[in-house]
């Protein structure tokens, strides 16, 4: 082989195919453990998630964001203690970039409205709407 066909091979990019991808790094806060561990499940039946963390009230998931710093983070609004939506102010102080998807059973205009204008969450899902909405909705806001 000649030294130019050496230094060709030497520079050529890898492809998208062989670059290694690292997972998106995931926290799942929500008081129904049977629920917690279908999101993970789900999430992590992709290839592109990685949860780091799960915590079953807001205060252990402020204490988890804070020691794992995710990129993402699923928050259900309503658990014992201190609601979900009382830790949005606190994470995005800290964590700035993170992500907060507010997943909830509660499909009213002033539980989303608390959640997206008065606490800044990035997203809303209704439980049941999560298979569907869930992935696209983290391919958005990761893009």
């Amino acid at each position: 082989m000649s030294d130019n066909a050496v230094s060709k091979l030497a520079i050529k990019p890898a492809s998208r195919e062989t670059r290694p991808m690292s997972k998106v790094p995931v926290l799942v806060v929500d008081d129904h453990s049977g629920f917690r561990r279908s999101v993970i499940q789900f999430l992590t039946s992709t290839t592109r998630f990685n949860v780091v963390a799960e915590a079953s009230n807001s205060t252990d998931g402020l204490k988890m964001a804070l020691a794992h710093q995710p990129h993402v983070i699923l928050l259900d609004i309503r658990m014992p203690g201190d609601t979900g939506l009382s830790i949005i102010s606190n994470l995005r102080e800290n964590l700035p970039n993170l992500i907060v998807i507010v997943l909830t059973l509660w499909d009213t205009p002033e539980y989303r409205e608390a959640a997206l204008l008065e606490n800044g969450a990035d997203a809303y899902i209704i439980k049941e709407n999560m298979v569907r909405d869930l992935l696209p909705t983290l391919d958005r806001l990761l893009s």
